[in-house]
């Protein structure tokens, strides 16, 4: 990827098919809309693409300062081109990392809109979903509150069992309740830090 640094690529090729992306630490270009501005409280905003075609990357990703550098206010809706590293930003409190990119420019280019991946139930893979903008057109349950981060977890199709509730400790069973409660779960935060 060498010969690819500084290149405009969509957002979905920063992403990756896979968890973390292929393109950790090398330089590129992204463009989009900004779907939610979050400088106060997690030092950054979400960019959405019009999408690269493939199902199984992500067309938004997490834009956040380069050390040293300042990013410009922006609004929802504001059209920019962003350059900077791919990284890989470890989550405090949760498994899991989200895909961002480090800025060291970011130009405004006009306005635009993105409109939201309406989700009536659980996707197979959230991975795929990883920073774009979405709603949920499904009743979903509470299932508890964590104030020292100001999250609320809520679930797609009732409530979220404790493994155990379900199934015998140490049995096969343990792991699909597992996998299930992960597919069902969400965490609702307010973007505080």
């Amino acid at each position: 990827y060498a010969a690819a640094k500084r290149s405009v690529i969509t957002i979905g090729r920063a992403q990756c098919r896979s968890d973390c992306s292929l393109l950790e630490g090398y330089l590129f270009i992204v463009q989009g809309v900004v779907t939610g501005s979050f400088s106060e409280g997690l030092g950054g905003f979400f960019l959405q693409d019009q999408g690269d075609g493939d199902p199984r990357t992500s067309d938004g990703l997490f834009v956040m300062p380069a050390e040293g550098s300042v990013l410009p206010a922006v609004q929802v809706g504001d059209r920019v081109r962003v350059s900077g590293m791919v990284t890989e930003e470890k989550a405090d409190n949760r498994n899991g990392s989200l895909t961002a990119l480090r800025a060291n420019h970011v130009e405004k280019t006009g306005r635009g809109e993105i409109a939201p991946l309406r989700l009536s139930g659980p996707p197979q893979d959230w991975e795929a979903l990883e920073g774009m903008l979405v709603r949920i057109d499904a009743p979903l349950t509470l299932n508890s509150t964590d104030t020292r981060f100001g999250e609320t977890i809520a679930s797609f199709d009732g409530q979220l069992w404790t493994p155990t509730e379900l199934a015998t400790p140490g049995s096969p069973q343990i792991k699909q309740v597992e996998a299930d409660n992960a597919r069902r779960r969400l965490v609702l935060d307010d973007g505080s830090n």
